[in-house]
């Protein structure tokens, strides 16, 4: 099936792809080779995101984020929240947060060391959400639907909208 994302790990040395074809795998970037497929996706997997130390792995199959063991590739949580497929994800530089966006045109926010959703946004301009991207500092979420808007982490309130897509 079709890739529907792909991460590349801290090291630089493996990187992992998901796909519509309800798997998802890892790959050696050095040898050129794949080192494992896990294909036991209820729906095919639209993301997937390596946590910043490189030790877990995001996945986003349907409307579940899944979090992996990198080294076992055990499924060692299910966060469960969002109404419709998750379309991307990202996490903070720190480790600390999740970012999941939906095709139910929300943002979940997930505290990591306690496992549990603790945000949510709707962006004002509605739509799917199609893109998340936390900065350097983890200070600022960008989230891409209908708009760009862009959101401080303190509070989660809105820091800048900008419409200039027109489609």
């Amino acid at each position: 099936g079709a890739v529907n994302g792909v991460t590349l790990h801290a090291t630089g040395d493996y990187y992992v792809t998901a796909s519509s074809d309800k798997s998802w795998a890892m790959h050696d970037l050095e040898r050129g080779e794949t080192l494992l497929v896990t294909a036991d996706g209820t729906a095919g997997y639209a993301c997937a995101g390596f946590h910043p130390d490189g030790m877990i792995l995001g996945t986003g199959c349907d409307a579940l984020m899944r979090i992996w063991d990198a080294k076992t590739q055990a499924n060692i949580v299910t966060l469960e929240g969002h109404t419709a497929a998750i379309t991307c994800l990202a996490f903070s530089e720190n480790g600390y947060y999740l970012a999941t966006g939906a095709a139910d045109a929300t943002v979940k926010l997930w505290d990591l060391r306690k496992l549990k959703n603790f945000h949510t946004i709707t962006p004002a301009a509605g739509g799917a959400v199609g893109g998340l991207s936390f900065d350097y500092s983890g200070q600022f979420l960008a989230v891409g639907s209908n708009d760009l808007s862009v959101y401080e982490s303190k509070g989660w309130s809105t820091v800048a909208s900008f419409t200039d897509h027109k489609a």
